[in-house]
């Protein structure tokens, strides 16, 4: 591609000390200040970053085994993020022959064994709240070789890393002497990603210096106005998925700052969310997965936040929500506030293929447009059996430069992601998302969950004769249950529910935590209920959320909005049921219901999150 070319570095580390060297003390990145109690930015320059990551890249080389000059060694990091995450993830980027392999903290022990065979990974970068984990799986034979630092222990602490940053810290020189070859270093794998499953377990994507230096210019090739020099991103997203690992890149190759989450541990809480936005950090662009900015919409729009309302996402250049669909009304929400709102739509095995243009801009936030330098290497087609024929899928071509390398999911060699697009109007090249071909659930997290294996396991009991675990562009999963008659007949109502409930935590128990069911979104349908399916049994389920949507509804607003409405109305019995809840009883719940292991949470002031609780479970500790 000419305009990798033109760049001044052939890889994402070259641009990080082509950035140290020509602006040294421009603000780099922006981080949650712990002597501020993480309410306050602290900051880090170029120069000041480059010399971090190189410091704890000559530490981690230290740990590294043996390997041929043309032989590469994965590394993974395991860990929920923060700025001791982000300098990890450069540190390995600078570091020869290695492959930087983030690891989603919201996987099961059972799916991290996986990945860490498949990608032969060799060492372990993680912090002691998975120490428990650890210890099992290097009790296994195949794991027996596996090294594991620990980032919160000895030379490793980001407070004492962090001291130094003032002083100049080269890397060795095998690193240095990499950089000779520019077309080797831009098709060189330097990262693995992974999938949240579309079989039994995630898949390892494998991506290239191309893969991520070609981002910027798909960008700019819409609109140059897009990303800045003097931008400050601000990125609500995991740095173990793209969306957030991807901007830390664009701003890098710019020469802008990224912003970290103003938060004590990721994802931010509503009140943190409300803080990071009217920080006075010039921050001039918001990139979010939907679910935070629906929070974050909540508590703007909150009777004790009136005189704030939408003012602090008006001044900014734009807010672009990726990784997920996002609710319309909350949308329209914000487009007829004055609110400047970007979808972004790509897949780790293609990076970015359609955004929305920022200028001129016509609220029509959905609707999205393809990079002219894509579309050599591209095809829009009209699946088969559509019932619209504007309905469009889009199938990358083998050449397609900016793929991930080695994907293909047809027999010509050709990559799709599944989701059907509209084209509206048509021949417009303006695309809206409406659906998909398979079975893959996209929250408004941006997790994904593949609900195929989860509902395998809960068809195995005698009493389920069919089980549909729905989610799409909702937060968490929920199950319908139809009952086999027959068999239920044999019990009463609470029997059923308690079996009905051992099959799931058995479903639950190798699931991702960001697709484990919760007892209150399970719903066992009554005896004259079906669910949809084919004559070969398949479920079908599109059907199912056009017959039970407002079932849907009401049972993710009874979880997610309305208990706790009721708590907060009735003020009496809310203060009684808190009595209930001593010290006592608050281990023993989190013991039993959330499995935390209590020895090891010794210092009760701590956030919750920081013991590997989720965003669902706190929900269900809220109920």
């Amino acid at each position: 591609m000419e305009q990798l070319q033109n760049l001044p570095f052939s890889s994402i580390v070259d641009a990080l000390e082509y950035q140290a060297q020509i602006r040294p003390e421009k603000i780099a990145i922006l981080y949650p200040d712990p002597n501020q109690a993480s309410r306050e930015y602290a900051s880090l320059t170029y120069r000041q970053y480059n010399n971090v990551v190189n410091n704890l890249a000559n530490k981690i080389s230290k740990y590294l085994p043996w390997s041929s000059s043309d032989e590469s060694i994965t590394c993974g990091l395991l860990a929920v993020g923060g700025i001791e995450y982000l300098l990890s993830q450069y540190a390995l980027l600078k570091l020869p022959n290695v492959i930087m392999f983030p690891i989603s903290a919201r996987n099961s022990q059972a799916t991290v064994e996986h990945l860490l065979e498949v990608t032969k990974t060799a060492l372990l970068l993680t912090t002691t709240q998975y120490l428990p984990m650890i210890k099992i799986i290097q009790q296994q034979q195949q794991f027996q070789s596996l090294k594991v630092i620990f980032l919160d222990k000895d030379e490793f602490i980001i407070e004492d890393l962090l001291k130094n940053k003032d002083i100049e810290c080269p890397t060795t020189s095998d690193i240095i002497t990499l950089r000779k070859n520019k077309d080797k270093e831009f098709n060189r794998v330097i990262v693995i990603l992974h999938s949240s499953g579309s079989t039994s377990h995630p898949k390892p994507i494998r991506l290239t210096n191309r893969y991520f230096l070609g981002t910027l210019a798909l960008y700019l090739s819409i609109n140059k106005d897009f990303w800045h020099e003097d931008d400050v991103i601000l990125v609500w997203a995991a740095l173990f998925h793209l969306l957030a690992f991807n901007i830390t890149v664009r701003a890098v190759v710019k020469g802008c700052t990224f912003a970290l989450p103003l938060c004590v541990t990721f994802p931010p809480k509503p009140d943190e969310l409300l803080r990071n936005i009217q920080v006075k950090n010039d921050i001039t662009v918001l990139v979010t997965v939907p679910s935070l900015l629906e929070q974050l919409i909540r508590e703007l729009l909150s009777e004790k936040n009136t005189n704030i309302g939408l003012k602090p996402l008006e001044k900014l250049k734009f807010v672009m929500y990726g990784g997920a669909g996002c609710p319309d009304e909350l949308c329209r929400t914000l487009v007829d506030n004055g609110v400047v709102l970007i979808s972004a739509y790509g897949a780790t095995e293609t990076g970015m293929i359609l955004v929305t243009n920022i200028k001129p801009y016509n609220k029509k936030w959905k609707f999205m447009q393809l990079s002219d330098l894509r579309k050599t290497f591209l095809r829009i087609e009209t699946p088969q059996n559509a019932q619209n024929p504007n309905e469009k899928i889009i199938v990358h071509l083998p050449n397609d430069p900016f793929l991930a390398e080695n994907v293909s999911n047809s027999s010509d060699g050709c990559y799709t992601t599944g989701d059907i697009f509209l084209e509206d109007p048509p021949n417009s090249g303006q695309y809206v998302i409406v659906g998909r071909q398979d079975d893959t659930l996209v929250h408004i997290t941006g997790e994904k969950t593949n609900p195929l294996p989860m509902e395998n396991i809960i068809r195995q009991s005698p009493l389920i004769k069919q089980v549909a675990i729905i989610g799409h562009n909702q937060f968490c999963t929920a199950a319908l249950i139809q009952l086999n008659v027959e068999e239920a007949s044999n019990y009463d109502f609470d029997e059923i529910k308690e079996k009905i409930w051992d099959i799931i935590e058995q479903a639950n128990k190798d699931a991702p935590s960001h697709s484990r069911l919760v007892r209150q979104l399970v719903k066992i349908l009554p005896m004259n209920k079906t669910l949809p399916v084919t004559h070969k049994g398949n479920l079908i389920r599109q059907r199912v959320n056009q017959e039970y949507s407002i079932l849907i509804s009401t049972i993710y607003d009874q979880f997610l909005n309305k208990k706790y409405q009721e708590q907060q109305k009735n003020e009496t019995i809310h203060k009684k049921e808190q009595l209930k809840w001593t010290k006592e009883t608050i281990k023993k719940y989190l013991e039993e219901k959330l499995k935390l292991i209590m020895e090891n949470i010794n210092d009760s002031s701590r956030s919750i999150f920081d013991f590997g609780v989720n965003s669902l479970q706190v929900v269900e500790l809220r109920n």
